[in-house]
């Protein structure tokens, strides 16, 4: 399944996004190698690309990056995405309710020490969590559930001996 999306008036086509309203973090484009290599130059230099009806450009805070692989003759498949927002220290974007991963994304932030068992209630208590528009799937991991994290607080302490205080975790 694909859906068109336009740079510059020029119909591309994706199998694969994900974006707020403003930002695309992630794009998977395909289509000939010249149209390709068009959209992600200009996805990659700041340009808007018109998705859905959201006008969307990248985040200005962030380098992109681009794989590229040649299919067919002619035919070329582009991934472009931001690594920060991927294995970055300030937010994480999470594919599904990954309680684990956004376990580690918070081990990974503090040095407060932290037991697994307390990934739920650290998913509720310890993150903001900004739900995403995704469409299509990376590898076998659908994207109708993407989530933007981010810590609530940086006194992680506080809230951690709040939760022990309350038994809300042991």
């Amino acid at each position: 399944m694909y859906k068109k999306f336009y740079v510059f008036g020029i119909p591309c086509f994706t199998d694969a996004y994900i974006c707020d309203e403003d930002f695309v973090y992630l794009i998977s484009i395909f289509g000939r190698q010249s149209i390709t290599k068009a959209a992600a130059a200009a996805i990659l230099n700041g340009r808007e690309i018109e998705l859905d009806g959201m006008i969307l450009r990248r985040p200005y805070s962030c380098e992109m990056k681009a794989l590229t692989q040649n299919l067919k003759k002619d035919v070329t498949h582009k991934v472009i995405y931001c690594p920060f927002y991927f294995s970055g220290e300030g937010y994480r974007i999470i594919i599904g309710k990954d309680y684990d991963a956004a376990y580690d994304f918070i081990d990974s932030t503090t040095t407060t020490p932290l037991k697994r068992e307390w990934k739920e209630w650290l998913w509720e208590n310890a993150l903001d969590v900004q739900k995403l528009v995704g469409f299509g799937s990376i590898g076998n991991l659908p994207l109708d559930q993407v989530f933007m994290v981010s810590l609530k607080s940086r006194n992680l302490d506080e809230l951690i001996l709040e939760g022990l205080r309350s038994s809300q975790i042991r």
